[in-house]
């Protein structure tokens, strides 16, 4: 009786009496010990220790690789699958002789059901998902390319079929008004959408989406320039949080329509966080419902920093500000500016009535041949908890910030109401 075979490797940690930590790998097999493979539906038990499996020209059904996520969600660990060049067979209602090839896949599935799923072809990726019990699902693809859906219909079926999903994360190189439609009416929570290109036509094709999304709260977009049509796309929209960064590790969104940004941001009455990733600081008009304001900026003149003190004053609630930057004109080529000429405005902000001064710290580079980067503050500090700022936004830009050796300075202020001198 014929069978499939699935090797899979497991990784066991040992923790021994020196406390040391040891590990063990030795392949696993799963075995399908049935006459017709793609009839298979049912699961062999899986040790929980199982952290990697690896599918590599494989043929299975869709039905069984459905079985195999819906078992990885119920884990309460990390666990990562990847299919290589499997061949897929049954994929699609009444197609029993119909037979795909996956191209490469990396499924990651973490607690609290999410997966994350990196791929270069999404032929059965959408029949494989279709139904499951996910509340978090990303979609993007290898390295610094985004993902491509090539398969519109399946893709629209399977994110309507989801009823437990709550987030969203979607990367592409270019959006698609088809893929916007496809997420029309979705009860999701948090939404983030990436793309290298936001045209006129994606523009109309977002505002559209994000008026049919009743409960979302989070709203993400990563672009690598803005477009009038794209501020004009969040104008009047009940979201909480805004999320607004570059595409995956390269520099934020270049802002050229600031007047326009700032009109949509000042329309967006409900808005609790607004975190933002950008070439340079750029004034901002702000709602008076934000609480949290986070900026970060690869280059900030101390002009712009002076600016930003004396703007001050059209805050009348109360708010906390985070502001990252880089001591710098220009990142590429660097063009540096000493830390010296912006550490006169800490006493300034610190002077200031209503403005309480929690952190004014500077992250700089040694002069000569040391690698390690000196951490210091300036004045008292007063950060706890400031940690919870630090989110993805944030990795990314210090991350590629260091990597051309410039020094930056974290300032986080509170204001609270009244006038400010």
């Amino acid at each position: 009786m014929p069978c499939q075979t699935a090797y899979t490797k497991m990784r066991r940690r040992m923790m021994r009496h020196s406390a040391s930590v040891g590990t063990l790998e030795f392949p696993v097999c799963i075995i399908l010990n049935i006459a017709d493979p793609t009839q298979c539906t049912e699961l062999p038990p899986v040790l929980p220790s199982i952290e990697d499996i690896d599918l590599t020209r494989v043929t299975c059904s869709c039905t069984w690789l459905r079985s195999l996520l819906s078992m990885m969600l119920t884990k309460n660990c990390n666990m990562k699958c990847w299919l290589s060049k499997c061949h897929l067979t049954a994929c699609g209602e009444g197609e029993v002789n119909s037979s795909y090839t996956t191209g490469y896949k990396c499924v990651m599935v973490y607690p609290n059901k999410s997966i994350s799923i990196s791929l270069t072809d999404d032929t059965g990726l959408w029949e494989i998902l279709h139904g499951l019990s996910i509340k978090s699902l990303s979609l993007d693809g290898f390295g610094y390319r985004g993902c491509r859906v090539n398969h519109e219909k399946s893709f629209s079926q399977t994110i309507a079929s989801l009823s437990k999903l709550e987030e969203l994360s979607i990367e592409m190189d270019e959006l698609t008004p088809c893929v916007l439609e496809a997420l029309h009416g979705l009860n999701i929570k948090s939404l983030t959408l990436s793309s290298k290109e936001w045209g006129e036509l994606h523009a109309e094709s977002l505002t559209q989406l994000l008026s049919s999304l009743k409960r979302l709260e989070t709203l993400g977009i990563c672009v690598t320039e803005d477009s009038p049509g794209l501020w004009k796309a969040l104008h009047g929209q009940n979201i909480k949080s805004l999320s607004l960064s570059g595409v995956r590790k390269s520099s934020g969104i270049d802002v050229k329509h600031a007047e326009t940004f700032s009109q949509s941001l000042s329309s967006l009455t409900q808005l609790e966080t607004l975190t933002l990733h950008v070439h340079t600081y750029i004034a901002l008009q702000v709602p008076q419902s934000l609480k949290y304001l986070n900026i970060y900026s690869y280059t900030m003149l101390p002009s712009k920093v002076r600016e930003l003190v004396d703007s001050l004053a059209i805050y009348t609630h109360s708010i906390g500000i985070k502001l990252e930057f880089g001591c710098a004109s220009s990142i590429d080529p660097p063009e540096r500016i000493p830390v010296q000429e912006y550490i006169p405005f800490q006493p300034e902000l610190a002077a200031r009535k209503n403005v309480a001064m929690k952190r004014f710290r500077i992250y700089e580079w040694p002069d000569s041949a040391g690698r390690a980067m000196s951490v210091r503050d300036i004045g008292d500090v007063d950060d706890v908890a400031s940690d919870i700022l630090e989110d993805d936004v944030y990795k990314r830009f210090a991350a590629y910030i260091d990597r051309y050796n410039i020094n930056r300075i974290s300032i986080l202020i509170e204001i609270s109401p009244g006038s400010l001198s």
